[in-house]
């Protein structure tokens, strides 16, 4: 109790308890004590202050949050917070720390963060709410392959194990090979990985596998294979290096002469069936054909007798991306060339016949010549003065 002057209107009530509740009665007496009913009224202490600017950032297996600590003007003596995560306790921290991170939580789920501030004598706060949805995930596809042919480049992954995943992306790059000088000084390509430049996006799949099939030979590509989550949301990506190899040298085979009944020529064979041939007659171009149509005609009035009987005609195999496979003489009507002999199987050719028939061939000379060579032995000893018996 507080008795206090006739012209005081005010009183202030220390020494409370924090978010406690307290009845005030107040009366007067006048000269001759006597005192009046009074008025009474309740009133309850505020709580302690709470932490301020609480905010949270999602991800999709955590939560970071961040804060600011209350400053205490009433000297209650703040010693830390309580952490709550959806109503339980996850960790007590002290009076310097303004930051934690939830872990462990599930994508695409709503948490309810609470902060409660305690103070000396076991006083705490009334807590510091706010609620965040973890995001969801952006996961990469693992395993990536790369299996390079000279006109493809097959590509395979394996998806992420992720309800949230929905395909991918496909970019491709060419890498163009650095000078001696850039080599020599360090310079490198930048990883796209990064940054996404000099990217073309080639394709999108939900599969495991794609075909490019717009490679050149002898060039090397960087393909990054992004995810994209069921939000749009895009993933760094993970990316792969592969060279091409050199295109194959096209081979004519089954090559035959025909003619039609104009008597014009008509000339097959049964592969190369892509890339080109190309016919030269007397060493000229003639004209240059489709590989897969496996024909070309050749007027006859176009088609000449060579030195030796044969036609003044070849075919040229070329492949897709201009690699030129050997000649091949345009053989008589009837006749079928099934493999192009080149030079160096010609010579081995002509060296295993002379190696068999060099011992028939010395035979032979020797009963053509033994009688012009016994005659010239005679003359030789007459000149000398020798004497022979016939």
């Amino acid at each position: 109790m507080k008795t206090l002057g006739s012209t005081t209107t005010s009183y202030r009530l220390t020494e409370l308890k924090p978010n406690t509740t307290y009845n005030i009665r107040i009366t007067t007496f006048d000269t001759s004590n006597n005192e009046s009913e009074g008025i009474t009224t309740s009133v309850k202490t505020p709580p302690p202050p709470d932490v301020a600017n609480l905010i949270l950032s999602p991800s999709p297996y955590s939560i970071f949050a961040k804060w600011i600590n209350p400053d205490d003007p009433d000297g209650l003596g703040f010693i830390g917070n309580d952490l709550y995560l959806n109503e339980k306790l996850i960790t007590s921290l002290d009076k310097n720390t303004t930051t934690y991170t939830f872990t462990d939580l599930s994508p695409n789920t709503s948490y309810t963060v609470k902060i409660v501030s305690k103070y000396n004598g076991g006083y705490s706060s009334s807590g510091q709410t706010a609620t965040a949805k973890t995001t969801i995930p952006i996961e990469d596809i693992t395993d990536l392959q790369a299996d390079a042919k000279y006109d493809r480049v097959k590509l395979s992954w394996k998806l992420p194990d992720s309800e949230f995943f929905s395909h991918v992306k496909i970019y491709r790059k060419k890498i163009e090979q650095q000078s001696f000088w850039d080599q020599l000084f360090g310079a490198t390509a930048v990883s796209a990985a990064t940054t996404s430049d000099g990217y073309t996006p080639m394709f999108e799949t939900n599969g495991t596998y794609w075909t490019d099939l717009t490679v050149t030979p002898d060039t090397t590509y960087s393909y990054k294979v992004t995810s994209v989550n069921t939000e749009g949301n895009e993933s760094q990506g993970v990316t792969i290096e592969t060279t091409t190899p050199s295109e194959p040298v096209p081979v004519l085979t089954g090559v035959a002469t025909t003619q039609n009944e104009n008597g014009d020529y008509v000339v097959t064979w049964t592969s190369p069936t892509k890339g080109s041939v190309k016919v030269l007659i007397g060493g000229k171009s003639y004209t240059v054909v489709d590989a897969a149509s496996q024909r070309v005609m050749i007027k006859k009035e176009d088609l000449k007798a060579d030195f030796f009987g044969g036609y003044d005609a070849k075919l040229v195999p070329v492949g897709e991306f201009g690699t030129e496979g050997q000649a091949v003489q345009v053989p008589a009507v009837g006749k079928k060339i099934e493999f192009p002999i080149t030079f160096d199987d010609f010579m081995k050719t002509v060296a295993n016949i002379l190696s068999w028939a060099a011992p028939l061939i010395l035979v032979l000379f020797v009963f053509i010549f033994w009688r012009p060579f016994i005659a010239f032995l005679r003359k030789t000893i007459l000149v000398k003065g020798g004497r022979m018996k016939s």
